[in-house]
C-alpha cells in the first residue's frame, strides 16, 4: 500500500513537471483592419534569451522600455532593437553612448535609436546610479 502512494505521488510530480517543462506558445493579439496603427517587431537579449514583441502603439512601447530598464537596474543587460528599421539601415559602424540618471531620459533616448536602425544596450551603474545606454548601428 505505502509502495502504491509513493508510486503514484512520483507520477503525478513527474507529470506536473513534464506540463510545466512544454514550450509556451505566444499569442498576440488580433488587431482589426480598421485599426490603423505601425506595428513593428522589437527583438531583445537579457543574460543570452532572445525573444522578440509585437509593439502597436505608443503605450505598449512605454511599457516595453520601463520593462527593459528596470531589468538594467537588477543588475542584466538588455540589448535590443528594432528589425525592420535595423534591416533597413546602412552599416555606418556608428556608435554612441549616452548615460543618465533619469529613467525617461534614457527611455527617450533608447526609442529614437532603435526607430533609427540601432542595436541598443542598455546597463545600470549602481555604483553612480546612473543608466549606460549603447547605441551601435
Amino acid at each position: 500500500m505505502k509502495r502504491n502512494v509513493l508510486s503514484i505521488a512520483l507520477l503525478v510530480v513527474l507529470a506536473g513537471m513534464t506540463v510545466s517543462c512544454q514550450k509556451e506558445n505566444l499569442v498576440e493579439p488580433q488587431t482589426s483592419m480598421a485599426e490603423k496603427s505601425a506595428v513593428y517587431t522589437v527583438t531583445y537579449d537579457v543574460d543570452g534569451f532572445q525573444q522578440s514583441v509585437a509593439i502597436h502603439n505608443d503605450t505598449e512601447e512605454q511599457v516595453m522600455m520601463q520593462y527593459f530598464l528596470s531589468i538594467a537596474q537588477v543588475g542584466s543587460t538588455v540589448v535590443f532593437f528594432d528589425e525592420e528599421a535595423s534591416s533597413q539601415s546602412m552599416g555606418t559602424k556608428d556608435t554612441q553612448i549616452h548615460t543618465t540618471a533619469s529613467e525617461t531620459d534614457a527611455a527617450i533616448w533608447c526609442l529614437k535609436r532603435i526607430r533609427s536602425g540601432y542595436h541598443v544596450s542598455v546597463a545600470y551603474d549602481s555604483e553612480k546610479n546612473e543608466y549606460v545606454c549603447i547605441a551601435i548601428k
